[in-house]
């Protein structure tokens, strides 16, 4: 960036001496052309002073700020021209309004002010300095009053006193709730700053920086990449990692994958304090290309503190995770997930919430994205054990609703990496058929994905779920649950009877009766429901007529 910087200023520093110049040689309006070249000894120094400053200048800003400060020279030296000694212009012209010498000083102590409060905010972003700027606003606001106004916003959240800076993070948020056009315009205005904080602020600024990144991803989708760019991704897993895997910092990611974990211990092999993982002793020999937070006086934080950082980094990363493979893919590759699974089983309530959401939304990629799904997804994978069971666990003894629905849904997610033999993961979807209400429809909506035709195990599943009781539970809801559980009952009942018809549990619960009732139901079954429910009466009633060799 100074090298592009140079080149910037070099024009407009090279216009400013062309008119001091001028202005000594200037034969008439010499009480005019001083006044100018005092102004504009003004702007050099400043344009000077921008250059000394090089790669730290605000870039963002700076580039509308040079613009017009050179396009202002240029008039200026057009003017100071026509003063010149036997200018062929004053044997025509030889009378220059007062008011074009006192517009051009005007636009040149407003290039002044500008060049001013572009240093200023640079200092305060890239130095730490405060300035004035937090009551200033250069005459340049005037055309970009928006602009102006988050360029400033984020020269506070760098270096302003920490309570404007918890402020100035939660207004950028509002500024992008009230208008989603201004989320590119934040974005232009340089989100390295996040960045920044992430790596050294203070821990409760990091919390709500996290916090803000989470909901400006949220309204304007863009911002994913430009935080992925930024490294934002990996300096909220540190954060994750801070007291969840001891010594996080020395762990290593081998071949660029999480597929084993190596940490440097006091011996060789031994097991990991986290969920029983095989460690053994090594070094990190990525750790210098990776950006780490500073940990200095971070364990004295509050643990209040510490609870609502790791909560905000995991709602910010489940946001930039969502529907992106690229930033699920980074996640994955670091211990991300393992940090998931330990903050879901151990952790605080929010954090739990949002450990969860993170996992749905990185297994919602991974349902779409095939790679994904068999690199870091592999059931004989570390990892993916400990993920997946937590979120067994979570299902089958968590009272709270919302994290239930998110663990039932990640586990959906991953319906195509369970060999046959998983019953541990079907049979707790199938007693929430019959325990808990609230989630009927979502647990027939997950279910279908182990019995639908595109999972390759859809018949062994199927086998399971009616090994489990599903059978009796699914009867109930068709018969006498609501239509927005009757409908996802339904469709997985028929599933299940097209892959495995001859099953005894169907004859013995008399499923036939149920299909041929639902049929005759078509306000509540139409449409494709309709279609499936014929398909699979005539299924059934072909395979029960061969009589008793149909059935195992």
């Amino acid at each position: 960036m100074a090298y592009r910087v140079k080149l910037t200023l070099e024009k407009p520093i090279q216009l400013a001496d062309q008119l001091i110049k001028a202005a000594d040689k200037a034969s008439s309006f010499k009480s005019h052309c001083s006044d100018l070249k005092e102004n504009t000894k003004t702007v050099a120094a400043l344009l000077h002073q921008a250059a000394r400053i090089g790669k730290n200048l605000y870039e963002r800003p700076a580039r509308l700020v040079i613009e017009d400060t050179n396009q202002v020279l240029k008039n200026a030296l057009a003017l100071l021209q026509k003063c010149r000694p036997n200018c062929l212009v004053n044997r025509f012209f030889t009378m220059i309004p007062s008011a074009a010498f006192q517009k051009t000083s005007s636009q040149l102590q407003n290039a002044a002010n500008n060049l001013s409060w572009l240093l200023r905010i640079s200092a305060a972003i890239y130095d730490g300095s405060q300035g004035d700027y937090l009551s200033q606003y250069p005459p340049l606001a005037a055309n970009e009053p928006v602009l102006c106004f988050i360029w400033e916003q984020i020269a506070i959240l760098s270096a302003g006193p920490l309570s404007h800076r918890l402020a100035t993070a939660k207004s950028l948020v509002l500024f992008t709730n009230d208008n989603l056009c201004h989320g590119k315009l934040i974005q232009d205005g340089d989100c390295s700053v996040f960045a920044k904080i992430l790596k050294e602020g203070p821990m409760q600024l990091q919390a709500e920086v996290a916090w803000a990144i989470s909901e400006l991803v949220d309204n304007y989708a863009p911002f994913q990449e430009h935080f992925a760019q930024h490294n934002v991704v990996l300096l909220l897993v540190h954060h994750l990692a801070f007291e969840t895997i001891e010594e996080h910092s020395r762990y290593a990611i081998t071949n660029k994958s999480n597929h084993s974990v190596v940490v440097a211990s006091n011996g060789s092999k031994g097991k990991s304090p986290v969920l029983g993982l095989s460690v053994v002793k090594g070094d990190d020999p990525e750790s210098s290309s990776r950006p780490s937070v500073c940990r200095k006086g971070r364990e004295y934080e509050e643990p209040t503190t510490k609870a609502y950082m790791k909560a905000m980094a995991a709602k910010a990363l489940s946001r930039l995770a969502k529907g992106n493979s690229a930033i699920c893919k980074i996640i994955t590759e670091t211990i991300g997930l393992l940090c998931f699974a330990v903050l879901l089983e151990k952790g605080p309530k929010e954090v739990q919430r949002h450990s969860a959401m993170a996992l749905m939304e990185i297994t919602a990629v991974a349902e779409e994205d095939p790679l994904l799904r068999r690199s870091v997804f592999n059931p004989n994978l570390p990892t993916c054990k400990a993920v997946v069971h937590q979120l067994v666990r979570t299902i089958g003894n968590e009272e709270d609703s919302e994290l239930v629905l998110r663990c039932l849904k990640a586990i959906g997610n991953l319906a195509r990496i369970f060999c046959s033999s998983e019953t541990r993961v079907i049979r707790p979807l199938v007693q929430l058929l019959g325990e808990r209400a609230e989630f009927y429809r979502d647990a027939c909506i997950v279910l279908v994905k182990f019995a639908c035709p595109e999972n390759y195990l859809h018949v062994e599943h199927s086998k399971a779920i009616l090994a489990t009781g599903g059978a009796n539970h699914l009867i109930r809801l068709v018969y006498f649950e609501e239509q927005i559980v009757q409908s996802p009952a339904i469709f997985l009942l028929c599933r299940i009877v097209m892959h495995v018809p001859d099953s005894r549990e169907l004859a013995e619960t008399n499923v036939l009766s149920v299909l041929e009732w639902a049929s005759t139901r078509t306000h509540v079954f139409g449409g494709e429901a309709a279609e499936l429910l014929l398909e699979a009466k005539n299924t059934l009633v072909r395979c029960q007529c061969r009589g008793p060799r149909g059935f195992p």
